[in-house]
């Protein structure tokens, strides 16, 4: 792998090797570590206001491992509507590849975006580059064909929203129950976050009720200082039973200004060897 030395360099094994011990696994010492997931899973969650109960949006999704020689690539996709990133109603897929044991770890995705009568709103790519240490967001207006780009840093801590929930599945066998990752947000700036298992919680949800650990997200840096200054406490609840599943989230729905929203789990089904 190249383009990682030093200081990443050794985060990067450090973190390979807390997973690999904690899957019994024989691998090279330079991977990336893969978050425990079953070989299929799915379900769908639902957003509402925290303060008024009100419905925002529900969204089903799905991941899937498949394996490439002798690594797995895990595929995750989204289908969304309601009311979320925008202040109408809209209806969204998002398919992302995460791509971290090969020989040039990436991530990338893609969400498309309509209106509910189905003209397209925008198309947001997403690319991080774990080999170089690079990464870019581009959204572009079908309509108008109009795009913007921007470009950003990339370490072994950088990680994407909808990633996100899947790597804080590594906490339970991290050192201390903490983390520390870098969010890139939907606007492509990144947050620093430090994340940490601070109890456990007996959590019910619609899909049912389950024994969890509680994971406080903290802001670092110049940004992060301000951040939590000016937002409400960030929270996710992930299952104690192995895969260690999102079960919910509290926080603000996106930056300064934006509601604060539960979204919680309304189903979920893992199946162990699926067909094909």
């Amino acid at each position: 792998m190249t383009g990682l030395s030093g200081r990443s360099g050794r985060r990067l094994r450090l973190a390979a090797l807390a997973w690999l011990s904690m899957v019994g696994a024989v691998g090279a010492a330079d991977q990336l570590p893969l978050p425990p997931l079953a070989p299929l899973e799915g379900g769908t969650y639902r957003a509402r206001d925290l303060q008024s109960g009100e419905p925002l949006w529900e969204e089903r999704w799905t991941l899937k491992q498949e394996a490439r020689g002798a690594r797995s690539v895990v595929h995750l996709e989204e289908q969304g509507q309601g009311i979320r990133d925008r202040t109408m109603p809209t209806r969204w897929t998002l398919t992302m590849t995460i791509d971290l044991w090969g020989p040039a770890p990436r991530v990338s995705s893609t969400k498309e975006v309509w209106d509910l009568a189905g003209q397209p709103v925008a198309v947001e790519e997403r690319t991080l580059e774990y080999g170089s240490g690079t990464g870019s967001l581009r959204i572009r207006d079908p309509r108008t064909g109009e795009a913007t780009s921007r470009a950003f840093r990339v370490t072994t801590e950088t990680v994407t929203p909808e990633f996100l929930p899947a790597m804080l599945r590594l906490l339970p066998a991290t050192p201390d129950q903490q983390m520390q990752l870098d969010l890139v947000t939907h606007s492509g700036s990144v947050l620093g976050l430090q994340a940490r298992i601070v109890g456990q919680e007996r959590v019910e949800v619609p899909a049912g009720t389950y024994d969890c650990f509680k994971v406080e997200l903290v802001p670092t840096g110049i940004t992060g200082l301000l951040a939590r200054v000016l937002l409400p406490k960030l929270f996710m609840w992930h299952a104690v039973a192995a895969p260690h599943i999102w079960i919910k989230f509290q926080g603000p729905a996106a930056g300064v200004g934006s509601p604060e929203i539960v979204r919680e789990l309304t189903e979920f089904q893992a199946t162990a060897n699926p067909a094909g």
